[in-house]
């Protein structure tokens, strides 16, 4: 079975043209479906011709991770820790703020490992050692969890989504100096 997720546009493309034998034009109406409107189902694509659905839920699939725990602060801000395919667990964290003008944007910061190879003992992520990177299905599956959570009938405006990468940016100086 294909993760759809795991796919890009064209390779979306390539897949429903040459694998499908459908028109150019299926690709994008799925791609609609998954990233705009949502759908978790093949069968929710209504406007996807019945032929198309049917042979889409043989061949591929769309895995969503499991929510196992939602934290809730007292600013909005909600924490997730949610459950891959494989049973791995990871966070991604929606992070509500009010601009200036007094509209409501969310920020989101997505997992992109699973453990880390830092070691800190002071995070939890670091003490459990790096396990393997995310794949792309994996990592752009919590933008659509907290999307259809925070809006389940209307998608919200959302920013670019900011990467968790565990030990990436805050400590890839600390991996690159030689220690003494």
């Amino acid at each position: 079975m294909i993760d759809i997720l795991n796919l890009t546009f064209p390779e979306l493309e390539r897949f429903i043209v040459e694998d499908l034998g459908q028109p150019k034009f299926r690709a994008a109406q799925v791609w609609q479906w998954i990233w705009q409107k949502h759908a978790t189902s093949f069968d929710a694509m209504t406007d996807v011709s019945k032929q198309l659905r049917a042979k889409l839920a043989e061949v591929a699939e769309i895995v969503l991770p499991e929510i196992v725990t939602v934290q809730t602060s007292s600013d909005g801000t909600e924490k997730l820790l949610l459950r891959l395919r494989d049973g791995a667990l990871v966070e991604t964290v929606i992070l509500p703020s009010t601009g200036q003008d007094g509209s409501v944007r969310i920020a989101q910061c997505v997992s992109s490992q699973i453990g880390c190879a830092m070691g800190c003992t002071f995070c939890s992520t670091g003490t459990m050692g790096f396990i393997r990177n995310m794949t792309a299905g994996e990592i752009l599956s919590q933008v659509l969890v907290a999307r259809m959570r925070r809006q389940p009938h209307r998608p919200p405006h959302y920013p670019q989504p900011r990467l968790h990468g565990h030990g990436r940016a805050s400590a890839q100086p600390a991996r690159n100096h030689p220690r003494p």
